[in-house]
């Protein structure tokens, strides 16, 4: 996306708004991207995918490559280019809660409890305590290609 699109400093955008543009569809028939043609029907507004592709790798550098925007997981991108806009989506659906689940009793792993470390670093302590109000909630959020240094924003 060029450093002109009226997209690229927007703080956050809504669901309906990225319906008006081309987009990349990760995994055709996943969860997610079941979600968003659904929510997509629900708004009576086609989704525009452009072009499907298997990963998140693929739709990264279709962004890069300026064949679109991508709806991923803003936990996938720390770190990881930094010549792509990172914009949260509003909608409440685009909120996911992630629940880790294990075995009553059953004392976490060493690599487990630093996989969890890393997945959720903000509720690690209470999760590990087993809280079960322990809740992490990850944004969608939508991401452009721009020729500065990357934006990254959460809510």
């Amino acid at each position: 996306m060029p450093a002109t699109h009226p997209l690229v400093d927007r703080v956050s955008l809504t669901f309906e708004e990225v319906l008006e543009e081309e987009l990349i569809d990760i995994v055709p028939g996943c969860l997610m991207s079941r979600c968003q043609h659904a929510h997509a029907a629900a708004l009576e507004k086609p989704m525009k995918s452009r072009i499907n592709v298997m990963n998140f790798n693929s739709a990264l550098s279709a962004v890069q490559d300026g064949l679109g925007i991508t709806i991923m997981p803003s936990g996938l991108l720390d770190g990881f280019r930094s010549d792509l806009v990172v914009v949260p989506l509003t909608d409440l659906w685009a909120r996911r809660r992630i629940v880790l689940c294990t075995k009553k009793g059953v004392e976490l792993s060493v690599a487990s409890r630093r996989f969890l470390r890393n997945l959720c670093p903000e509720g690690y302590d209470a999760v590990a305590r087993r809280d079960a109000s322990a809740t992490v909630a990850t944004p969608l959020a939508v991401v452009s290609s721009r020729g500065r240094n990357m934006r990254y924003e959460t809510y």
